[in-house]
């Protein structure tokens, strides 16, 4: 995944000089945070799927979890990643983020219409159209 990094600066050096101490600042990164471009994406499609449900079961497709998983999708994900996720796993909201996110880096990170209608298989602009309610826009 391609990542981006934000820094805090901050440091002071010191410098003693005649018994007198002098602070200088000097920049120094003391902490970062990456930046998920697919963060917006990944948020509409969770309320779209289950409302923010990590729980949710859907028992007529057996989808789990926030972005309601199907079997199928999981074992394309399982077979093209070589893991061994289960459906119980995807009750766990970073499991399920994780393969959410691999498909769409298929993807421009400003195509979320293609990103919506490939992760819910959809032929239509229903599902899309459900989605981009919940995009933040800025």
């Amino acid at each position: 995944m391609k990542k981006l990094l934000i820094a805090t600066v901050i440091l002071l050096s010191y410098q003693l000089n005649c018994n007198t101490m002098v602070i200088n600042s000097l920049p120094l990164i003391v902490n970062s945070e990456s930046i998920n471009p697919y963060i917006d994406i990944w948020k509409a499609v969770c309320m779209v799927e289950s409302t923010n449900n990590a729980k949710a079961y859907n028992r007529r497709e057996k989808a789990t979890g926030i972005a309601q998983i199907r079997p199928i999708k999981l074992k394309d994900y399982n077979q093209r990643t070589h893991s061994h996720y289960t459906l119980v796993d995807c009750y766990k909201v970073e499991v399920s983020k994780k393969i959410f996110m691999y498909y769409a880096q298929k993807f421009n990170p400003n195509e979320y219409n293609k990103i919506a209608t490939d992760w819910n298989k959809c032929r239509n602009n229903t599902y899309w159209l459900k989605v981009k309610k919940y995009i933040k826009t800025t």
